[in-house]
């Protein structure tokens, strides 16, 4: 159930970021060109490829990896297949899924916290879709309404009666 939501999420955050790109500039090659560029920017810093503390520098760290929608979707996927199973090191040792999270993808996580990753990308869906509402509104001008923009065309259907 969690793995579907999350998939859900990530596409609906996907849809978002791709209506923006292509809001922001009408050509089809440079939207997808645009588009391509981001996604693959944030694939590298989410923490897949590498550990999201041991990427290089202040810039791929801090503002890429905590906007890509990938981080938060990866880890809630993670913590959601590790926490709760234990592994075996050897004959001897096991250890806790918890353990497996901090030693190999250095992700602290408690209870809750694949919920609030899933929130985190639910609340980026919803953030992406206001900014693609205020940049149609900014790029078609002050001069029409935001209703005139998505209101059917009426009048052709009242002359054809």
């Amino acid at each position: 159930m969690y793995f579907m939501l999350n998939f859900f999420m990530c596409l609906l955050v996907n849809d978002g970021l791709m209506l923006v790109v292509v809001s922001l500039s009408r050509d089809v090659f440079w939207s997808t060109l645009t588009l391509v560029s981001v996604q693959v920017v944030m694939m590298l810093s989410a923490g897949y490829f590498r550990i999201r503390n041991a990427l290089p520098g202040p810039v791929w760290t801090y503002p890429i990896s905590y906007i890509a929608f990938h981080t938060y979707s990866i880890q809630g996927l993670l913590e959601n297949e590790y926490i709760g199973t234990s592994f075996a090191v050897g004959q001897v040792r096991t250890i806790s899924g918890y353990q497996a999270l901090r030693s190999a993808y250095d992700i602290s996580s408690d209870k809750n916290s694949k919920w609030q990753n899933l929130l985190i990308l639910f609340l980026m869906a919803v953030g992406y879709r206001i900014l693609v509402f205020v940049v149609l509104y900014f790029r078609v001008g002050k001069k029409k309404s935001i209703h005139n923009i998505f209101k059917c065309n009426r009048d052709t259907t009242n002359n054809a009666r």
